[in-house]
């Protein structure tokens, strides 16, 4: 089975937006499942209080990008040829969406990566897949390449009805009964057609995944249902971020789907569940695209709850200008937001090699430190390398 070279759920989503809003073609969506219930707003438990300088703290774009160690599993010619090198974390640069977390002094990641087919010299393509790295510091990262893979893969599709296009877009979370828990997009169709749902895998180490064989969440709202992108079909829930906190999982994802001519064609959305497998949805985004540089949607979000009270979320705003940017907004309860009045927080410079896409974010605090990894890349159809970088908030604590 081949695929056509693309990086995953971030360069569909954004790409078939972009392309869709030419579209004409729409698809009648179903009525809202009967049981589907709005969740209601339960306040967060962090009560030390969060100040202005704690709800909206500054980050300044990285021009550093982060590397990995060559241990002789790159070809650095094709590498070259690909505009990518032998220190970055996929030798041809196909790869995106980190998933950071800190424990016991030490950074782990997992990210999408393409996982390559055939020869470079026979047309090959590419499969999402996930990856890991480490780090000691956040700057400098084990080597996760492979010189016939392109990519040593922890985690991979080919589940029948849950991921049979691949597996993209992970996030990660200390499991509260030990070990580790992952939720990602997965990809249903025939490529380019891809419709997404949302998976879940266990783990004791972060490299040996035990997958559930079925999605946890579908797309069974009116503004997750596939449409034209512009020639191919495209959409579902997609992008998942979960938090366990008091007994309970709270899930924000992408609803991905248009409705009534609505240009925001990626919206954010709210589940919760009591055993991080069966999910009861808000009928309604709780986060959807505004103006300038998110007119178009929002994707990608990343939730990290702050030690003194409340969420942030960091996410991608999809602009007419076809550029994704970095936005932040803040809530007391998770389901109420307020951007930033920064946004974009973080955006790419002209003629450098994050000009067209910043985005994949990832939060983690590290004591008082709120730390921020996101990639970077030319063009926002992904068509250069893509590099990943990471941040530090410039103003945590407050005074």
């Amino acid at each position: 089975m081949t695929h056509r070279r693309r990086l995953g759920a971030a360069l569909l989503l954004a790409t078939s937006v972009l392309s869709a809003c030419a579209a004409t073609d729409e698809q009648a969506a179903p009525a809202t499942p009967a049981d589907t219930v709005a969740s209601a707003p339960t306040a967060t438990t962090n009560t030390a209080g969060c100040d202005d300088a704690c709800r909206f703290p500054r980050f300044e774009r990285s021009g550093v990008p982060l590397t990995t160690a060559d241990d002789g599993n790159c070809n650095a010619a094709p590498a070259a040829q690909y505009g990518a090198d032998c220190t970055n974390f996929q030798w041809l640069g196909l790869m995106g969406d980190p998933s950071v977390l800190y424990d016991d002094g030490a950074f782990t990641m997992w990210f999408t990566a393409g996982e390559r087919i055939g020869a470079l010299d026979d047309d090959p393509s590419w499969w999402p897949v996930i990856a890991r790295s480490t780090s000691t510091d956040g700057e400098s990262w084990s080597d996760p390449k492979d010189l016939e893979r392109d990519v040593v893969a922890v985690l991979e599709g080919g589940t029948e009805g849950l991921d049979t296009v691949g597996i993209e877009t992970v996030h990660v979370d200390p499991h509260p009964d030990g070990g580790l828990v992952a939720y990602f997009s997965g990809g249903l169709g025939e490529s380019p057609d891809v419709k997404y749902v949302i998976g879940r895998a266990t783990s004791d180490d972060g490299v040996l995944w035990d997958k559930a064989t079925e999605p946890v969440l579908i797309a069974d709202l009116p503004w997750e249902q596939p449409f034209d992108g512009g020639g191919f079909e495209i959409g579902g829930v997609l992008e998942p971020t979960v938090i366990h906190e008091d007994g309970r999982w709270r899930m924000w994802y992408v609803g991905f789907g248009r409705e009534d001519g609505d240009v925001d064609y990626a919206r954010i959305g709210y589940a919760e569940s009591t055993d991080g497998i069966t999910w009861t949805k808000r009928p309604e985004p709780v986060f959807v695209g505004g103006d300038s540089f998110e007119a178009l949607g929002v994707s990608h979000p990343d939730v990290v709850a702050d030690p003194r009270g409340g969420y942030h979320m960091f996410y991608v705003g999809i602009g007419e200008d076809e550029q994704l940017r970095m936005g932040h907004a803040y809530s007391d309860d998770g389901i109420t937001w307020e951007r930033n009045p920064a946004n974009p927080i973080i955006v790419g410079e002209p003629g450098e090699f994050d000009e067209g896409l910043v985005g994949g974010p990832s939060a983690v605090f590290v004591g008082d430190d709120l730390h921020l990894f996101y990639m970077g890349t030319t063009k926002p159809d992904f068509s250069e390398s893509v590099r990943f970088l990471h941040t530090v908030a410039s103003t945590v604590m407050g005074g």
